[in-house]
C-alpha cells in the first residue's frame, strides 16, 4: 500500500503564518500519518492525511479571504482620506 502524504510542510506554514487554531491539529495529524503507516494502520494514516489536508485548505482559504478583505479595507480607507483631503483643500481655497 502506498504511503499517504503527510502534508507536514503545509501544516507548519499554516501553523506559523495562517491560522494557529487550525495549524496545531494539522501538524499533529500530519505527524501521526507516518507513525500510523509504519504500524500498519493504513486506513488511519489515510484518514489523518485527509483531515490534515482539509484543515490546511480551510486555513488557507480563510487567510486569503481575510487578506483580501484587509487589503480592500486599507484601499478604501486611503481612498476616503484622499477624497476628504481634496474636499478640504477645495473648501479652504474657495473660502480665501
Amino acid at each position: 500500500m502506498e504511503r499517504p502524504r503527510s502534508w507536514l510542510p503545509w501544516s507548519i506554514i499554516t501553523l506559523v503564518l495562517f491560522c494557529l487554531p487550525l495549524g496545531i491539529p494539522a501538524v499533529i495529524l500530519s505527524n501521526q500519518v507516518g507513525s500510523d503507516y509504519k504500524k500498519g494502520r493504513y486506513a488511519a494514516a489515510k484518514k489523518k492525511s485527509r483531515a490534515a489536508f482539509v484543515l490546511n485548505v480551510i486555513a488557507t482559504v480563510l487567510f486569503a479571504v481575510v487578506a483580501i478583505a484587509a487589503i480592500g479595507g486599507i484601499a478604501l480607507f486611503v481612498g476616503l482620506l484622499a477624497c476628504c483631503s481634496n474636499a478640504a483643500k477645495a473648501s479652504n481655497s474657495s473660502n480665501s
